[in-house]
């Protein structure tokens, strides 16, 4: 049985590689010199495992680690190489200088600001690129997705907003930004941002009401329509009457009566209503809005008669008494009574109000009735009763 002789020697075809190569690239193979020429053999490696690896007993090849030029530009790894004899394996160690070659790389960018707050200004600027270059080398900037043209690169580097964000309509933008170096030969790189909008508590748009009419005759208190707000979060509001006012007031969310109102007086009242966010004093909305009084029909009123007595044997068609009625609606008074066959009525119509003449329609005889029960009865059933007295008049015998 022969000896086993040890190897003697190892190398290795090439010691140049790539930065940035990928895992398992090859950097070369490793020869042994052994005086067996019938044996093969098994290299491992004794530093630097962590960057490099021996694929197929011989090959040196990259690790799982990225080789960086601008880290560390040389590596010395130690090989140990055994030969394949089963009771005596021999081996040999070598060590070789790697030597990582610069590949231009493609600048990093960076964002300063990755936020903005909805309801912006347009032109308001979002932040700065940054890009940052292994080799220091000049580096042009393009935006190469806009998100729609809703932001903008302006100058050099700044990142500039295209129109106002609503964060209910859409919270979040993405934009690319294409970044190319002068290096030779140049590289690029294509970096995504995702924008995020944020939050804003928005005034209100509106004030609805669901009624704009009101009746004269609604007492105090009377509800004239309940008070809503569009608003985008449906947030909680406080309504208020900011215009002056004496004959509204808010109740519940409730537009209310507070005084009596009086169509012949007025009938229509502008009011300005606010509606303030709760949690906000700073977010509010204001409409004004027209309250129309609807008129009622007021019964007319029986305000005085001018004379209650009458002389017997007065001339018929003597005016008994002038009766004052007023109505509020400026309505036309008529009036009868109930005894027509002593008395008729006539109408003296005025601005403001009526006299009804209360005239003899026969004559009178003291001795034969001393008193006459008068009812007058106006329009809407208005009346009133009077005792006129027959007044005795001395007569000749």
């Amino acid at each position: 049985v022969e000896d086993n002789n040890a190897p003697t020697a190892v190398s290795l075809s090439n010691n140049v590689i790539e930065e940035n190569s990928e895992m398992y690239t090859v950097i070369g193979e490793l020869t042994v010199t052994d005086a067996d020429l019938t044996q093969t053999h098994e290299c491992q490696l004794l530093t630097h495992a962590d960057v490099f690896t021996v694929v197929d007993n011989t090959s040196l090849a990259v690790g799982n680690f990225t080789l960086d030029y601008e880290t560390l530009r040389y590596y010395t790894v130690e090989v140990e190489c055994y030969d394949n004899d089963v009771l005596n394996p021999l081996s040999v160690t070598k060590s070789f200088l790697i030597n990582v070659t610069d590949v231009n790389d493609a600048p990093v960018l960076t964002l300063s600001k990755l936020n903005i707050s909805e309801n912006n200004a347009i032109n308001t600027i979002l932040g700065t690129i940054s890009a940052d270059d292994p080799e220091n080398d000049l580096v042009t900037l393009t935006l190469s997705d806009t998100a729609d043209q809703a932001f903008n690169l302006t100058g050099d580097s700044t990142i500039i907003v295209q129109q106002t964000f609503n964060y209910e309509n859409q919270s979040s933008y993405s934009i690319t930004v294409t970044a190319v170096d002068d290096g030779e030969p140049s590289a690029t790189s294509h970096t995504s941002f995702t924008i995020t909008v944020l939050d804003e508590n928005d005034a209100p748009t509106d004030i609805l009401l669901t009624n704009y009419a009101v009746l004269e005759d609604a007492g105090v208190g009377a509800l004239v329509g309940n008070l809503s707000a569009i608003d985008s979060e449906n947030d909680t509001f406080i309504y208020s009457i900011i215009s002056t006012t004496d004959y509204f007031t808010i109740s519940d969310d409730g537009l209310v009566v507070a005084t009596s109102l009086d169509y012949e007086r007025d009938s229509l009242y502008v009011i300005t209503i606010q509606a303030e966010d709760i949690d906000d004093e700073l977010s509010f909305y204001q409409r004004s809005v027209t309250i129309e009084v609807i008129n009622v029909n007021e019964a007319p009123e029986i305000l005085l008669w001018s004379g209650t007595t009458v002389n017997e044997n007065e001339t018929v068609g003597s005016t008994v008494s002038e009766i004052t009625v007023t109505d509020e609606d400026g309505d036309t008074v008529s009036c009868t009574v109930n005894d027509s066959n002593t008395f008729y009525t006539q109408s003296q119509d005025s601005q403001d109000e009526s006299t009804i003449l209360l005239i003899l329609s026969k004559s009178l005889n003291h001795e034969r009735v001393d008193s006459h029960i008068v009812t007058l009865t106006c329009n809407d059933n208005v009346s009133m009763t009077q005792e006129i007295k027959v007044i005795d008049v001395n007569e000749a015998p």
